[in-house]
């Protein structure tokens, strides 16, 4: 029984119980308002009558009020209850999306990284001082090849970029809309110097400038451009779950 019902079955109760009383105390007749004396009064039935529903009265009150409190308390401890098993499972849900994105830009980052490892597999670096002046057939269709994967992958982190915008519980943590566009930009930079040279018959290595740098250990390029931004989103992540958790 809720509280409203409560108090509605009290007063159905206790309403007629104080207007019986006041009725007998106001329609006693003139005999019994006489002068009398107080023990004659007493004795008389009506009074008995009256004493009997004062304390009646007195009881319904007092156990109406113990009532409305226990029950008051327990539907304060149900309400509680409810609330924190709805933040429980809003909080689960959150986590969940923070992973499933923890996840999405994990496997994107490793594509990236085996790209960049075939690339530079294939002699398409200066990493060895050994960067080809010329391209051979081999070395430029495993370069299209290459790229035809990084510009998926590219595309799967631009989608991650524009939800990161979208997501609640990702767009409030911080920076994390400027360190995927830095890692999408670089990799876009990458495919439209491709997308340049993809009709080319022949090819000269040393025009690849951006390849040069995402194959190369400089540092101004995969790791500063791709490497660095990704383990600042990591670690926003990771560090959002641990708050989550000791607060």
């Amino acid at each position: 029984m809720s509280n409203k019902k409560l108090i509605f079955a009290l007063l159905i109760i206790i309403l007629p119980t104080l207007l019986l009383i006041v009725y007998l105390i106001f329609s006693a007749d003139s005999s019994a308002l006489s002068p009398i004396d107080n023990k004659d009064m007493k004795d008389t039935i009506r009074f008995e009558i009256l004493k009997n529903l004062l304390q009646l009265f007195i009881i319904l009150i007092i156990g109406g009020l113990v009532a409305y409190l226990f029950k008051s308390r327990e539907e304060a401890r149900k309400e509680a209850k409810i609330h924190k098993e709805k933040e429980q499972e809003a909080e689960r849900n959150r986590n969940e999306i923070r992973i499933v994105f923890f996840n999405r830009i994990g496997e994107i980052y490793r594509n990236v990284k085996s790209i960049r490892r075939a690339l530079i597999a294939a002699g398409l670096t200066n990493r060895y001082n050994a960067a080809p002046s010329k391209m051979s057939k081999q070395q430029i269709d495993l370069y299209c090849e290459q790229m035809k994967l990084l510009n998926d992958n590219q595309l799967l982190l631009e989608c991650l970029k524009i939800e990161s915008m979208s997501i609640p519980v990702i767009a409030k943590l911080d920076d994390i809309q400027a360190l995927l566009y830095k890692m999408e930009n670089y990799l876009r930079q990458i495919l439209k110097e491709y997308e340049a040279m993809k009709t080319a018959t022949s090819v000269n290595y040393d025009n690849l400038t951006k390849l040069d740098k995402f194959t190369s250990p400089s540092e101004n390029g995969f790791r500063e451009h791709f490497a660095t931004p990704y383990r600042d989103i990591i670690k926003t992540i990771g560090k959002n779950f641990y708050n989550q958790y000791i607060l």
